[in-house]
């Protein structure tokens, strides 16, 4: 992993940051930062409870939801919706968070926005082969849920324009390369065209067994008209506007096959 790569990096957790840290990490401005011997973060657990309760449980030990979300932020959650049962995030665990920060203290003005891209074509959102469409046995808990298709159409009926589901398409499945918001919204490819930076993360091979992946990231809009640029945050007629983005991974842990092993969240 490159130095430039890390710093990328830093930038998205910026963004909002993990579920599960210090609630800092929703505030501080991204920026290069000295080594240090002290690297420890704090992480929040409940056992026991049912998935509501855990989840309200964590949110109260970080101060509650006031703390960590503000009246007029966008929320961008990213689920895992490729799989289903334990290989999706709990539907009840979601759904209690989205009520919680819907119903925050002192109101909410802002979007929660839940983008996914399970890699499944040009329409995941109609795909048994992704926790979209495909039932689950397990890790519903909510009566007359049965797939992630379900859960969102709820909160939608429920919050109206102030949630959306979008969904990330790959580029050679019909979704769009783009370089900046002027261009509409699809995947913009830090390869060092079209005026964006060289980002990539090599395995510091040579020869046959060199690999190189190029980062990415997406720029979407929510139902209410917001442009959300994953890197730069929200952009409104031509110019950033500085509007809180709170970014939240509602990761599972998975196991990726004999090639990736198990797999779970990003941390800082």
């Amino acid at each position: 992993m490159t130095a430039t790569r890390r710093d990328f990096l830093k930038t998205l957790v910026a963004t909002g940051g993990m579920l599960t840290l210090n609630s800092k990490a929703f505030s501080e401005k991204s920026q290069i930062q000295k080594h240090t011997e002290n690297t420890s973060q704090v992480v929040y657990r409940a056992v026991n409870g049912t998935p509501s309760q855990n989840i309200a449980e964590i949110i109260e030990m970080m101060g509650g939801i006031e703390r960590i979300i503000g009246s007029k932020d966008v929320v961008l959650i990213k689920p895992n919706v490729q799989w289903w049962n334990q290989g999706a995030s709990n539907l009840l665990s979601l759904k209690t968070f989205v009520d919680l920060t819907m119903e925050r203290p002192g109101g909410f003005n802002g979007e929660v926005v839940l983008a996914e891209n399970c890699h499944r074509g040009p329409s995941p959102w109609t795909s048994t082969e992704s926790g979209w469409a495909h039932d689950f046995k397990r890790n519903s808990d909510i009566s007359g849920v049965n797939h992630f298709g379900d859960l969102c159409n709820k909160l939608k009926n429920t919050f109206g324009t102030r949630f959306s589901v979008c969904h990330l398409i790959d580029v050679d499945a019909g979704g769009r390369r783009i370089n900046n918001p002027f261009d509409g919204f699809g995947y913009v490819y830090c390869d060092g065209s079209g005026g964006n930076p060289l980002l990539q993360c090599e395995n510091g091979a040579s020869g046959t067994n060199h690999r190189a992946t190029i980062m990415t990231y997406p720029i979407l809009k929510t139902d209410r008209g917001t442009v959300i640029d994953f890197k730069n945050r929200i952009w409104n007629r031509g110019s950033y506007t500085g509007q809180p983005l709170r970014f939240f991974n509602f990761c599972a842990l998975n196991h990726h096959s004999t090639y990736w092993g198990i797999g779970s969240g990003l941390s800082k």
